[in-house]
């Protein structure tokens, strides 16, 4: 008797499993509008994903771009294209803050922990975007670049000093 239960539990968990791999296989991505601020943040990780760091950086502000020319843009980044293929992109939210709007995505990695299976770590990114003329722009230093150019003219958003 005790064996037949053994035998029907791993039949389960296996259906189970296969269950959830078949699940996550055919989930499709949704595509956001181009001219939406969502479609924006979408192209900008897009880009880098595929190593595309001139069609990323056309994404910034002008103030921003300026403050963070291409050349820091792509020699200072604190990532790689294979850590930005790793990470699952998920919209939380989209707000409007005094005429700025805020994407918030969370991004979640995946990683092999050793023996005993795998780990998953998530955090949440906020991007600000401004509408220029018709085109939304990223206007406040973006994941996974912060601090680019690392010099303290770059700077578009110093810390505020406690009061």
């Amino acid at each position: 008797m005790s064996r037949s239960w053994l035998i029907g539990g791993s039949v389960i968990v296996v259906a189970l499993v296969i269950t959830s791999i078949v699940l996550v296989l055919l989930q499709t991505e949704t595509e956001f509008a181009l001219n939406s601020p969502e479609g924006t943040v979408q192209a900008y990780l897009r880009a880098l994903e595929q190593d595309q760091p001139a069609s990323a950086h056309s994404l910034l502000s002008s103030q921003l771009a300026e403050a963070c020319p291409l050349e820091d843009f792509v020699t200072d980044a604190s990532f790689s294209k294979s850590q930005i293929s790793e990470h699952r992109v998920i919209l939380l939210s989209t707000q409007v803050v005094n005429g700025t709007t805020i994407v918030t995505v969370r991004l979640s990695r995946v990683t092999n922990s050793g023996p005993f299976g795998v780990s998953e770590s998530s955090y949440d990114e906020g991007f600000s975007l401004k509408n220029v003329a018709g085109s939304w722009r990223i206007s406040k230093e973006p994941w996974p670049f912060f601090h680019c150019g690392n010099k303290p003219d770059a700077k578009v958003n110093p810390p505020v000093p406690a009061s």
